[in-house]
């Protein structure tokens, strides 16, 4: 049996902030435990300078001087930082991961279109709505050519995962969560029926985690 968690950590997703929904309410749950949860910014140093290079750098420099074992939880975007922190830099004792984007660069080519993406490629950054900030914010288009060095094909640390995926999750099909977990056996797939955002299934997806954290 493993050691009790010590740390939980919260990464939010793209165009969001550690204040969403999401984080908001597995703080206040989680404190009830007596866990602090960390929720790391991750639009550093800025959103128009987000990269999932500097997000993982971000990672790092907040889970360092934390306890150990540590729990390390992702939404969309964050879930694939969550998951290449944990393959280059271990230390991490589960991962829970909400609407994983596993193949980000895919999902955004085909959500924005050629045009929307040679227009960002031509003016070097476009706007995004961002849930955080409440209004429009530029983004460089270094995030794109970013996203290459970052595929989830080829992950293969085996640290003991659960992910958490909407049926109904058009950002983020559910056939890619499907796919990623058929030949891993140590990732738990738990398959909802709801959206990306998964704000209608809270109450269950912290049963969920409580019960993968032995909690």
């Amino acid at each position: 049996m493993s050691d009790p968690i010590r740390s939980l950590v919260h990464l939010h997703g793209f165009c969001s902030s550690p204040k969403g929904t999401k984080a908001t309410f597995l703080r206040e749950r989680f404190l009830e435990l007596g866990f602090d949860l960390v929720t790391p910014d991750l639009n550093q140093p800025s959103f128009f300078h987000l990269t999932i290079t500097r997000q993982v750098e971000t990672v790092q420099a907040a889970v360092t001087p934390l306890d150990r074992p540590l729990v390390l939880m992702g939404s969309s975007m964050g879930a694939l930082v969550a998951l290449h922190y944990a393959e280059r830099w271990g230390g991490v004792d589960r991962l829970v991961l909400f609407a994983p984007a596993l193949d980000l660069l895919a999902g955004l080519e085909a959500q924005l279109g050629d045009e929307f993406l040679q227009r960002w490629k031509t003016s070097g950054s476009a706007l995004f709505q961002h849930f955080g900030s409440g209004r429009l914010e530029p983004l460089s288009f270094e995030l794109i050519p970013d996203l290459a060095h970052y595929p989830t094909t080829h992950l293969s640390r085996p640290t003991p995962t659960l992910i958490l995926q909407g049926l109904r999750d058009e950002l983020c099909p559910p056939e890619g969560a499907i796919r990623y977990a058929e030949h891993r056996p140590y990732v738990k797939l738990v398959l909802l029926d709801t959206d990306h955002y998964m704000n209608d299934q809270l109450d269950r997806t912290y049963e969920e985690i409580r019960r993968f954290l032995d909690l």
